[in-house]
């Protein structure tokens, strides 16, 4: 939902990571991607042309010419309004072939191994200049659900090709994933490893067994694959809602969101936790006692 700010990688944890002393940049690929895809050269145009937007236009003698201004003049809206953009974004989505044809792990990785011009030219602008600086030691992408996770992919393969020396995915699908990721050993052909816990005490075991030329297998909550087997680290450590820092949104353009509002998180896990379609709803996680009052009007304010 680019249309909002999700609580993850890039404020709780980057919060938590930064009082660590570690240095962290965070990006919000979502929100970019969709900038990108809107605002980006000739993807408008192609859009109009596929739909048979020319006829509606000005009727079946519009010139290319035409279609160039009228495509330009949609694109500077949607970069302009982030309704527009989003918008847009969706109907570009099929069109583009943003998504892989199918949910099957098997198709899915097809999907992530082939080229795809509009994401490596995203990510050639996103990356390459922040890359020029220095590949990242560790690199972490938090995958919502499911329908990321093949994009989620194409970024670890493009981090990785780079020069960054571990990339791990994690977020609410990898957590919800765990059970079946032995079963999807091919996933770790595109990513170096995958945290099914509470990131905090993953990322800095993680960073510090990187750092340190340490073979990563073995840290609690952290799934590898060894000699073609998935190897799980076992429960992560859970630190108290409570003792984390304030989330950090200090990277991020608030103005790109249509919804300009900031989370503030009360509570781990669901009180309810009975419904089976969410990925929220992971067995054997009891919810923790939300925050006392006085600690979200602090957060708030």
């Amino acid at each position: 939902e680019p249309q909002t700010l999700v609580l993850g990688l890039h404020d709780q944890l980057a919060g938590f990571l930064r009082s660590r002393g570690m240095d962290v940049e965070q990006i919000d690929l979502n929100v970019e991607f969709v900038n990108h895809s809107v605002t980006g050269p000739g993807n408008v145009e192609r859009l109009m042309e596929s739909r048979g937007w020319r006829a509606v236009l000005a009727g079946p003698a519009t010139s290319p010419a035409e279609i160039r201004k009228a495509a330009g003049r949609i694109a500077e809206k949607a970069a302009a309004i982030p309704s527009v953009r989003r918008a847009m974004f969706s109907a570009l989505s099929g069109h583009l072939g943003l998504q892989p044809p199918s949910t099957r792990i098997d198709e899915l990785l097809r999907w992530v191994a082939a080229p795809h011009d509009l994401y490596e030219r995203f990510l050639d602008s996103m990356l390459g200049p922040r890359l020029e600086r220095g590949a990242p030691l560790v690199a972490g992408i938090s995958v919502a659900s499911s329908s990321q996770l093949g994009p989620a992919l194409k970024v670890a393969r493009s981090l990785s090709a780079s020069g960054c020396r571990h990339v791990t995915l994690g977020g609410p699908w990898a957590r919800a994933a765990r059970e079946m990721l032995p079963h999807w050993s091919d996933i770790f052909d595109h990513v170096d490893s995958i945290g099914t816990g509470d990131g905090e005490g993953i990322l800095l075991d993680l960073v510090k067994a990187v750092r340190e030329d340490r073979d990563p297998a073995g840290i609690p909550g952290l799934s590898v694959r060894r000699a073609g087997a998935v190897v799980d680290g076992g429960d992560a450590s859970r630190l108290q809602l409570g003792d984390l820092p304030d989330p950090d949104f200090s990277d991020l353009d608030l103005g790109r969101y249509e919804n300009r509002w900031l989370p503030v998180r009360s509570r781990r896990a669901c009180p309810w936790g009975r419904c089976l379609f969410c990925h929220h709803v992971l067995k054997g996680e009891a919810p923790e006692d939300p925050l006392p009052p006085s600690a979200i009007v602090d957060r708030m304010e």
